[in-house]
């Protein structure tokens, strides 16, 4: 749409635009109205099988990126459900301005603060500030500035980088309307879940082989799981009828990511989540508590080391 021929001067140059501005505002009413709307009366439901609301994570050109924390496996269920029901929405809204205009999605995983890590920077650059000369200490403030306030009232910017956030962008190539590409995080938790889902796509699975990622892994190649986005009546249904693809079963997905996760060891593990009501993701790597504990203490030495050398100062002051 944004490249279709038109006179460079006329102030139809700009006809995209409200597409797209529509496209994002629809998008997060669709899937933040829905998802508010989806959440259960009885509170410990809410806190279990839901969890914290997902937020609006930023804008890459056509592309509107969302956050969910989760404290609970069987949250991603309902979450991608929601997003599902979220794109059916926004998908007829801008049809109605071009029939030429779809969505395509992606889900990944990524855990922290081992393999990823958040990036911090002030929103409110200020030259008269002191040059930083400790870049960890300096990220650590910031976070903490960050997490101390309401995320909306805080003047800090988080952005998220790591491997697994450059796995999600390299999935991307392979989402189309109807398929919703998934990481193999998503398709191993998703396949792990007995509880049933508020939408029968959301464990529609399918499997696309495995293809190298640049840059991911070493260059081993990485399994390429989607759920099925097409409605009764699309035409892709249609020619299922024809062609006869087969429909991965929740347990053939899981103990192929369960295997994936063993021979990529060196470069990943298997999603886990700590909280107390977790119950099938609980496995953490070996090493993982010895790291915790190094990254606590390193940041600790950061802290008391200011902290004597201002107590110091405030001696020679006196």
């Amino acid at each position: 749409l944004k490249q279709t021929p038109r006179d460079a001067l006329s102030a139809s140059t700009v006809e995209w635009f409200p597409v797209l501005q529509g496209f994002y505002l629809e998008t997060q009413r669709a899937f933040l109205g829905g998802w508010i709307r989806s959440l259960p009366e009885d509170t410990k439901e809410r806190q279990l099988h839901w969890g914290p609301d997902p937020e609006f994570w930023k804008v890459i050109g056509d592309e509107i990126l969302f956050t969910k924390e989760l404290t609970d496996s069987h949250q991603l269920m309902n979450v991608l459900a929601c997003w599902i029901n979220a794109i059916d929405a926004a998908r007829e809204s801008i049809r109605k301005v071009d029939r030429r205009l779809d969505i395509k999605c992606t889900a990944w995983t990524a855990g922290f603060p081992l393999m990823n890590k958040e990036v911090a920077l002030p929103r409110n650059f200020n030259i008269a500030d002191a040059p930083v000369t400790d870049y960890f200490k300096e990220g650590g403030r910031l976070l903490n500035e960050r997490y101390a306030k309401k995320a909306n009232d805080a003047k800090i910017a988080v952005d998220y980088i790591g491997p697994s956030i450059d796995i999600g962008f390299r999935l991307c190539q392979f989402a189309s309307a109807r398929k919703f590409i998934l990481s193999v995080g998503v398709a191993y938790i998703l396949s792990q879940s007995n509880r049933k889902a508020s939408d029968v796509r959301v464990t529609r699975f399918r499997y696309d082989g495995a293809s190298v990622l640049k840059g991911v892994f070493g260059g081993i190649h990485y399994p390429i799981f989607w759920i099925d986005l097409a409605k009764p009546g699309d035409l892709a249904l249609l020619e299922d009828k024809l062609t006869k693809p087969i429909e991965c079963t929740s347990d053939d997905v899981h103990k192929y990511c369960d295997k994936f996760f063993d021979d990529a060891s060196p470069y990943t593990f298997k999603p886990f989540i700590i909280s107390q009501t977790e119950n099938d993701l609980k496995e953490k790597p070996d090493n993982y508590e010895k790291d915790i504990e190094n990254i606590k203490k390193n940041y600790g030495l950061e802290i008391i080391g200011d902290k004597a050398s201002e107590k110091a100062a405030e001696e020679i002051g006196r």
